[in-house]
């Protein structure tokens, strides 16, 4: 038995006008306070990847990076003469971005799940409880049902699946805010994960994997596993998982079954935290 893939989960899409214009700038106007920083500086470069400003603010990110000693994000907010970036920043709330809104609004702030107890619903949940603010569930039957009522501003937010959501993100439908996963994805490396973006054991990984019948021969699952790895490894199959999304993520049999048995007890505590019923 080995997993195939992992894929990225991303809390996408803030649909409140007043919350998108503050959804994940932090203001420099903070670096007075005596304990500043206490999490990750957002950086606006209103440029595209790649350009003089962003390659500048990147060398410079890093530098303030090592001496900060807190996490330096470069965010390209192209357009419009540069008038998008500035005005994000001239508009960036001092300190908390999306969660500080939704402390300040207990209750007012609802994310949307592919259905009660699905993974996303457990991801949203993990989240919130990990930011410390209150959020209404909106489930729905998957994951485009989701993303359209995420689109059409009658959900505020969504751990989607980047396999669904990465069209949505390139036409500019959906804003990637951060993504759940332990480390960033391949498919958005200048998004930072909800860790990196200052929220501790806010991390879900959402994983795919291949499981075999107890009975089936050691003989059997081990060449299985030989040549599920083998795949993985193969640049053209890399390649068209990471366009989806996703990372490969190959684990041997002992690795795996730790891996399941954490996924269990972490899901069974965020049940229990969040107070949901399973019927």
């Amino acid at each position: 038995m080995t997993p195939i893939s992992r894929r990225r989960f991303l809390a996408a899409a803030i649909a409140i006008p007043s919350v998108a214009r503050i959804a994940h700038t932090q203001a420099w106007s903070q670096g007075s306070a005596p304990s500043w920083p206490t999490k990750p500086i957002h950086v606006i470069v209103p440029l595209t990847p790649g350009s003089a400003s962003d390659v500048m603010a990147r060398i410079v990110g890093d530098r303030l990076s090592a001496t900060l000693g807190q996490p330096v994000v470069i965010e390209n907010r192209p357009g419009a003469g540069n008038t998008i970036g500035m005005s994000a920043v001239a508009k960036a709330d001092p300190d908390g971005d999306f969660v500080a809104y939704a402390k300040a609004n207990p209750g007012r702030v609802n994310y949307a799940s592919a259905g009660a107890g699905n993974s996303s619903h457990l991801n949203g949940e993990r989240f919130r409880l990990a930011a410390g603010f209150e959020a209404v569930h909106l489930p729905f039957k998957g994951a485009p049902e989701a993303l359209t009522e995420v689109i059409s501003s009658r959900a505020d937010f969504y751990f989607a699946p980047l396999v669904n959501a990465l069209p949505l993100l390139k036409d500019g439908q959906l804003q990637a805010l951060a993504v759940s996963g332990s480390q960033r994805a391949s498919a958005l490396p200048d998004v930072p994960t909800t860790v990196e973006a200052g929220y501790p054991n806010s991390e879900y990984n959402f994983w795919v994997g291949m499981f075999a019948p107890a009975k089936v021969s050691a003989d059997i699952r081990g060449k299985l596993y030989v040549e599920t790895a083998k795949a993985l490894a193969n640049p053209v199959t890399r390649e068209k998982l990471i366009a989806l999304g996703t990372d490969p993520m190959p684990l041997d049999s002992t690795q795996f079954e730790a891996l399941v048995k954490n996924e269990i007890k972490t899901n069974v505590e965020i049940v229990k935290a969040a107070g949901i019923k399973v019927n």
